[in-house]
């Protein structure tokens, strides 16, 4: 179904706003600095020669590290045997 025209001048603009480079580019610009993200991080080639320089195996948790995540995991698995609502669901999206 092709989109429907515009109903009048303002939905006519807004369409023309939200479609334009220029604009795409400049809410691009403001989110990245929002968040910290490198323009650079953008480039394809930039993200190639970082993918290639990415040792994934470098982190290495201590067992501290993980006695504390699987202890985290325990008690909030016994939360939820028990009925009670479990804590740890904050930290991880659906």
């Amino acid at each position: 179904m092709p989109p429907r025209p515009p109903r009048n001048i303002e939905e006519w603009l807004y369409y023309k706003l939200v479609n334009s480079k220029g604009f795409n580019r400049f809410v691009q610009s403001i989110h990245d600095k929002i968040n910290g993200i490198d323009h650079m991080s953008r480039d394809p080639s930039y993200n190639q020669s970082i993918k290639n320089n990415i040792n994934f195996t470098t982190f290495r948790p201590t067992s501290f590290q993980k006695f504390k995540a699987f202890r985290l995991l325990f008690y909030d698995e016994w939360r939820s045997v028990f009925g009670f609502q479990r804590k740890i669901n904050k930290y991880f999206k659906d």
